[in-house]
């Protein structure tokens, strides 16, 4: 939980609620997605293939 909080950005106590049944926001499934895929085809985790989340500017 600790990697993918960091990789998202977030803290680790989110990640734990999303993982107790807290509903996850659609960019970060979107994300997470994003990243099983790439590891489907590459056979690479996201943390080798130095991707990395990235939060939108504060408006």
């Amino acid at each position: 939980m600790s990697r993918l909080a960091e990789a998202l950005d977030v803290d680790r106590s989110t990640v734990s609620r999303w993982f107790g049944g807290l509903a996850i926001p659609g960019p970060v499934a979107a994300a997470v997605q994003s990243w099983l895929l790439l590891y489907k085809i590459t056979g690479q985790k996201p943390d080798h293939l130095n991707v990395q989340a990235r939060r939108r500017p504060e408006p």
